[in-house]
C-alpha cells in the first residue's frame, strides 16, 4: 500500500485538510490510482480530484514521492463515465 501526506494533497487542492478530509469522508473527492507497466513497473500514480483541480502525485515502489503535479481547469466530461 502506498500512503501519502493528507495535508499535502489538502494544500495542493487548495483546501484546509480538515475540509479534506470531510470531503473525502462525503465522496467529494475523486480518486485514481495506477500502477506503471512495462518500463513504468513499479511506479504509481495517484490522482485526487476536487471541482476543478486535480493533485496527480507519481511515486516509487516504497511510496517516496518522485513527482507532483497539480492544476486547475474546467472541469471535462472525460471524468464521467459512459455506458453502453
Amino acid at each position: 500500500m502506498i500512503g501519502v501526506d493528507a495535508a499535502f494533497i489538502a494544500r495542493a487542492l487548495k483546501l484546509s485538510p480538515d475540509a479534506f478530509r470531510k470531503l473525502m469522508d462525503h465522496g467529494h473527492i475523486r480518486t485514481l490510482s495506477e500502477r506503471g507497466t512495462g518500463v513504468d513497473e513499479g511506479y504509481f500514480r495517484l490522482s485526487f480530484y476536487y471541482r476543478d483541480r486535480r493533485c496527480r502525485i507519481t511515486t516509487d515502489g516504497a511510496g517516496h514521492m518522485i513527482a507532483c503535479d497539480q492544476r486547475q481547469s474546467r472541469p471535462s466530461n472525460r471524468a464521467i463515465s459512459h455506458r453502453s
